[in-house]
């Protein structure tokens, strides 16, 4: 994130974020602009290595991850087959709700874990201990 710059015309990004979120009010968009800078940002480079590496995303993909949700939730280590079934129509159901905003919800959450997998296998990745304490100075300057 902090080797790509992107340049956002600021004004037009604010009224776009005004125009399709009009329960939000001018002075929180300029105190939390710089988070929204961000998003977006992430949300364009994401969608750039999606693009690049042909990452596509099935509605099947999409009830299985939902499918391990429920599973998650109701506290189930392992999901089999036949369980996988009677809880498909719950998830397809779960998928249609809230104007299908569930749905987008867990397409996204599946297009981040891969785009994530991509870049895990071309990053050095190096593992780091740090005190909880590091962790949380970090985390909050993020």
């Amino acid at each position: 994130m902090n080797e790509v710059s992107i340049d956002v015309p600021e004004a037009f990004y604010k009224r776009w974020i005004m125009a399709t979120n009009p329960e939000m009010k001018v002075e929180d968009i300029d105190r939390d602009f710089a988070h929204h800078l961000r998003d977006l940002k992430w949300t364009l480079l994401k969608n750039r290595i999606a693009g690049d590496n042909d990452v596509k995303i099935e509605y099947a993909d999409i009830v299985a991850q939902t499918i391990k949700m429920f599973a998650r939730q109701f506290g189930i280590p392992e999901v089999t087959e036949e369980m996988a079934k009677n809880i498909e129509a719950v998830a397809a159901n779960y998928l249609q709700q809230k104007d299908g905003q569930n749905y987008m919800n867990v397409y996204n959450q599946v297009h981040t874990e891969r785009v994530m997998d991509i870049i895990k296998q071309h990053a050095n990745l190096k593992m780091i201990k740090v005190s909880r304490e590091e962790f949380n100075k970090v985390a909050e300057s993020e």
